[in-house]
């Protein structure tokens, strides 16, 4: 990645939701080869970004019954 917050790393080790991030906002500027290797990938990583939102929407029901048991438990 040539600039940005991921400035230096791969293509590959940009998280999903970033790259979307800046295929959605028309942030790839001059870098034709961005946007091409975005729009490439484009169904795959809005795949991955709904996978990781059902993994956290997950982990929080999870949190959210373990604190429930545990209030259970101090009353």
């Amino acid at each position: 990645m040539p600039t940005g917050k991921y400035k230096g790393y791969r293509m590959e080790e940009i998280p999903a939701h970033y790259l979307l991030w800046i295929f959605d906002n028309r942030r790839w500027g001059r870098r034709r080869d961005l946007l091409i290797y975005i729009m490439e990938r484009e169904k795959d990583l809005r795949k991955e970004v709904k996978r990781e939102q059902s993994n956290i929407e997950f982990i929080n029901g999870l949190m959210a019954e373990a604190s429930r048991q545990e209030a259970e438990g101090n009353e």
